[in-house]
């Protein structure tokens, strides 16, 4: 279980659910997904930071969660990388979800 787990509201139907791992104050694994409510209600992944496969990155989706591109954050630490995503979703959700509509 995550020892922190959080949702940010966005607008356009998007919201932010973060989870975070920590050993003492360094962040050991997180995701943070961005996500988004379909017009038929149910709630679909438009974009993701993660550190699955031991390396930052963003995975980024088109709908029905078809990966259409993954970029790999090297140059961050796990702490650095996570407060990143964070940032980037708040403040960039409008992009990702164009690219998630295919637009």
């Amino acid at each position: 279980m995550p020892e922190k787990t959080f949702v940010i509201p966005l607008s356009d139907g998007c919201f932010v659910v973060a989870e975070c791992f920590r050993s003492g104050p360094n962040v050991t694994d997180f995701v943070v997904r961005l996500m988004v409510y379909r017009e038929d209600g149910e709630v679909e992944v438009v974009a993701r930071y993660d550190t699955a496969h031991g390396l930052a990155h963003l995975d980024q989706l088109r709908q029905g969660g078809r990966l259409i591109d993954k970029t790999w954050l090297p140059h961050l630490d796990f702490n650095a990388a996570y407060e990143y995503a964070l940032d980037e979703f708040k403040t960039n959700h409008g992009y990702y979800l164009q690219r998630w509509r295919g637009i």
